[in-house]
């Protein structure tokens, strides 16, 4: 029966750990989305091997995970990609530049990505995620505090298909706002509170 299980959704509070995790795997080879939020026990190498092999993957919620860096399934060919569309890695606080990029250079297909309060994470993973998710329509690096204009100017790079930003309490300004507005053109959603730096020049930028 359980080879039939799509979804796996566990939220704050559960205890699983590793081997939970590989023993969903397991039993749940079809799955499609894996919620884990604040499973604090979980690993990078655990992570890695549900990835690896959970082909059907779209979504991938792991919040509050805090011993997670990277998921690293990358081939000596390049071959092997993820189809998962959907990440949440918000509180993870161990993930850095070096690790986001080891997980966006194998998400071809990544539509929503999630990074609340990485607070490790510069404008190098910004940069990261231009180059390898042309497809992201959503985006946040909300309280990722080193995240600054030159940030913003990688993320331009998505062009109309970035639809939807919140780089609150970040260190932008009105001038990366501004650079991003006049090529992200059709965004929808544009969440910068407590950007100190942000007046009614790039609103109206943003307005027009």
């Amino acid at each position: 029966k359980c080879s039939q299980v799509e979804r796996v959704m566990l939220g704050d509070g559960c205890k699983l750990t590793d081997k939970g995790l590989q023993l969903i795997i397991r039993k749940c080879p079809n799955i499609t989305h894996l919620q884990t939020q604040f499973c604090t026990s979980i690993s990078n190498q655990s992570l890695v091997e549900f990835v690896s092999k959970s082909t059907n993957l779209q979504h991938l919620d792991i919040t509050g995970c805090s011993q997670i860096s990277c998921i690293n399934i990358s081939t000596t060919d390049g071959s092997r990609k993820l189809l998962v569309q959907y990440i949440d890695l918000t509180d993870c606080a161990s993930l850095d530049d070096m690790g986001l990029r080891l997980i966006v250079k194998n998400c071809p297909l990544l539509i929503y990505f999630y990074l609340r309060r990485c607070v490790m994470l510069t404008d190098s993973s910004l940069k990261y995620i231009s180059k390898f998710c042309i497809a992201l329509k959503e985006l946040s690096a909300s309280d990722c505090l080193n995240v600054t204009d030159f940030g913003l100017y990688e993320l331009a790079k998505l062009g109309q298909t970035l639809r939807y930003l919140s780089v609150a309490k970040c260190k932008v300004s009105d001038v990366g706002l501004k650079y991003l507005a006049r090529r992200c053109y059709k965004l929808r959603y544009v969440n910068c509170r407590g950007c100190e730096g942000v007046s009614d020049e790039s609103i109206i930028v943003l307005a027009r």
